[in-house]
């Protein structure tokens, strides 16, 4: 009878330890904020610093439309996008053949169309459409609770800041209706213009040019639980199963917290199919090292309790 009880608030001790630390985790991962990548340092375009570009920078107004992303890997960082980008300028202070040398940072053009041009008034509308293959980095310590900001960074190389400012208007992505359908929701957008600092000389800080840019940010937001429970569930239902093994007989017992702590080492290599690659620990990973820790201690318990009975 002695036995029994022990085993039973051995049992309710474990379970109250593994509850209360992955409630812990969980409810810190859902109630603070799961996007965690910042966002470019990128110097913005004040009145007092457009003196030191020169007062002859061309204003360009810059909008981005999204006609679909075909890849969307979220976890490998890898990203493509199907869009048109359009500028609006003054032709007396920038040029086309100039305007049009765009790139991207971390990305590839894969295509691009020939501008379509018109003329509002006194300035140029043009637009392009055009494919890119970008990477963002990403910041994986809430997985699988996780939201993502992903960046795409708009660059020109051939005009300085001296001469090219972009300046994107309010609500400057717009994206087609079809993308509702994604795997992952894109929950908000926004868009940041400015110049980053590049230093071409690593001993000489003075040595530095200023790169016009403008920042294109998707909020991607995880559009359910299923992924999480289907993760999860396995991995408690083999600890209560290690719990459950404290309730039988010793050499029963110790075989089924063997299968136990077992089947958990095997799912481990599961998880890292279906888990980001990256060098940090996940909440995954920590709950996963917790509940294997406690598992392989019940394991040492019956060991201990078949030598005592032996």
């Amino acid at each position: 009878m002695f036995s029994i009880l022990h085993n039973f608030i051995t049992e309710i001790f474990f379970a109250l330890v593994a509850v209360s630390i992955i409630a812990a985790l969980m409810r810190r991962a859902i109630l603070s904020s799961n996007s965690l990548e910042l966002p470019p340092d990128i110097l913005p375009i004040i009145p007092e610093k457009n003196k030191t570009f020169g007062e002859s920078a061309a204003n360009v107004k810059i909008g981005l439309y999204v006609h679909n992303f075909p890849q969307f890997n979220m976890l490998e960082g890898n990203f493509s996008l199907d869009g048109t980008v359009w500028f609006e300028f003054n032709p007396s202070q920038v040029s086309l053949v100039d305007l049009e040398k765009f790139e991207f940072f971390e990305g590839t053009i894969i295509q691009k169309s020939v501008e379509q041009i018109k003329r509002i008034r006194n300035k140029i509308f043009v637009a392009y459409n055009f494919k890119v293959a970008f990477t963002s980095r990403l910041n994986y310590q809430k997985f699988p609770f996780d939201d993502h900001r992903i960046f795409l960074i708009l660059k020109n190389s051939v005009l300085s800041a001296r001469e090219l400012h972009f300046s994107p208007l309010d609500g400057g992505i717009r994206m087609a209706q079809e993308l509702q359908s994604m795997e992952w929701k894109i929950k908000d957008t926004k868009v940041e213009a400015g110049t980053i600092k590049v230093q071409l000389e690593q001993e000489n800080s003075k040595k530095t040019m200023f790169i016009p840019v403008t920042v294109f940010e998707f909020d991607c937001k995880k559009p359910g639980y299923s992924q999480i429970i289907t993760t999860f569930v396995p991995i408690i239902l083999l600890f209560y199963l290690a719990l459950l093994s404290l309730v039988f007989d010793a050499q029963f017992s110790l075989q089924v917290s063997l299968g136990s702590l077992s089947a958990l080492i095997i799912y481990r290599y599961f998880l890292a199919t279906m888990s980001p690659q990256t060098s940090s620990s996940t909440i995954l990973d920590n709950i996963y090292i917790l509940i294997l820790f406690l598992s392989f201690l019940i394991f040492i318990f019956h060991i201990y309790d078949l030598g005592q009975k032996i």
